[in-house]
């Protein structure tokens, strides 16, 4: 896999919304480890980390080359969403993305969900670019939507319903559709042991590319696997590898 398409797509992590029902109790603080292959090679680690005090959430994420890649490719990712959990609902205030390249930044992306104005603010740090769009209800970013999507599955599973669904997502300086369809149940062999998922179809707006996930229930519906069918690419895999609850 080329070192952008780990770094770009990130069908990874994944994820959008109109959330309902969500109860905070249902989010617990955890750090999962993932694998990116491509071509039958491991070409990254991607680290998901959980953390939920109180009313409030912090969800940080990176990727970045491993084996024989590491020595040529220096290029690495981060990204971050903190906000709030309020009248069982899931309210991002501020997501941040880097990209650093020979342990320089590249690219820094911050967002600002200003509830209170219906706005949202994207602020193009690297190329010092500032402009406003408009919110919608139910609206979160490229990582937070992650921790929406289980939560939907959980309340989907409990109160059987529709298993298609979309979230809106602020991705790419506008709003986004991610659509999904729920596929039917599987156990999945994982390098964590043996879980029962749910499998969906992801797809993303104005994307070509087949994303099948699944999420497993007895990690509160956390997706464990990802594979991304590429149309002019190299398909790319993630797979979970070890996962831990916080103290």
């Amino acid at each position: 896999m080329a070192q952008t398409h780990f770094l770009k797509g990130s069908a990874l992590f994944f994820l959008t919304f109109i959330l309902s029902n969500i109860a905070f109790a249902e989010l617990t603080s955890f750090t999962a480890r993932y694998e990116i292959n491509s071509m039958a090679m491991t070409q990254a680690v991607a680290i998901n980390q959980l953390t939920i005090q109180n009313s409030n959430y912090s969800y940080r994420s990176s990727i970045s080359p491993t084996g024989w890649l590491s020595s040529f490719n220096q290029t690495t990712r981060e990204e971050s969403s903190e906000g709030l959990i309020n009248k069982q609902q899931l309210i991002p205030h501020k997501y941040i993305y880097k990209l650093y390249k020979d342990n320089q930044a590249r690219r820094h992306v911050e967002i600002e969900f200003l509830t209170d104005k219906y706005k949202i603010i994207n602020h193009h740090k690297h190329i010092n670019n500032r402009w406003k769009m408009s919110m919608v209800d139910g609206v979160q970013d490229h990582l937070s939507y992650q921790l929406a999507l289980m939560l939907r599955l959980q309340n989907s599973m409990a109160s059987n319903k529709k298993n298609a669904f979309f979230f809106s997502v602020a991705d790419g300086g506008r709003l986004k559709k991610y659509s999904f369809k729920l596929l039917g149940e599987e156990n999945l062999e994982t390098p964590i042991g043996l879980l029962h998922t749910l499998k969906l179809e992801h797809k993303t707006y104005n994307q070509s590319d087949t994303i099948t996930i699944w999420c497993a229930a007895d990690l509160a519906y956390l997706p464990v696997k990802i594979y991304q069918e590429k149309n002019h690419a190299p398909d790319l895999k993630s797979i979970i590898i070890s996962y831990q609850n916080a103290p």
